[in-house]
């Protein structure tokens, strides 16, 4: 991202380019920590996820960056914290449902509400062609 940055800027004018750039590269490293942190707990990637902007980071999102006055602006170039489906996902992983509670019917709840809501969900083995 870095390298993204610094073909959108000037990076040699001053240090508040360098700034920037240097801030965009730490937000992807903080989006692909929360990334390898959704595989830690047993997240698939979801390659359908940025259709519904960025609302997972189990899918690989590009940076955005932003056209303010005819200036590039770096300042938001991923969105913070987890998304919609990540946390749609957590729900089905890890719900502690009360005594009582038909699972598999909360859990088809959990999915119908998820996609209900417009998320989506590609994996892997959809997103590649077969071999």
């Amino acid at each position: 991202d870095y390298l993204i940055a610094v073909g959108l800027l000037a990076p040699y004018q001053d240090d508040e380019m360098n700034t920037a750039m240097q801030e965009m590269a730490l937000a992807r490293i903080r989006q692909l920590s929360a990334h390898e942190i959704g595989h830690t707990i047993g997240i698939a990637h979801n390659f359908a996820a940025s259709v519904t902007n960025d609302a997972s980071v189990m899918d690989y999102p590009h940076p955005q960056p932003k056209l303010v006055n005819g200036e590039i602006d770096l300042s938001t170039p991923y969105d913070v914290g987890i998304g919609e489906w990540d946390k749609a996902v957590v729900n089905y992983g890890y719900q502690d449902f009360p005594e009582g509670t038909n699972e598999k019917e909360a859990l088809n709840e959990i999915i119908r509400e998820a996609y209900d809501s417009g998320l989506k969900f590609i994996s892997d083995a959809d997103a590649r062609p077969q071999s």
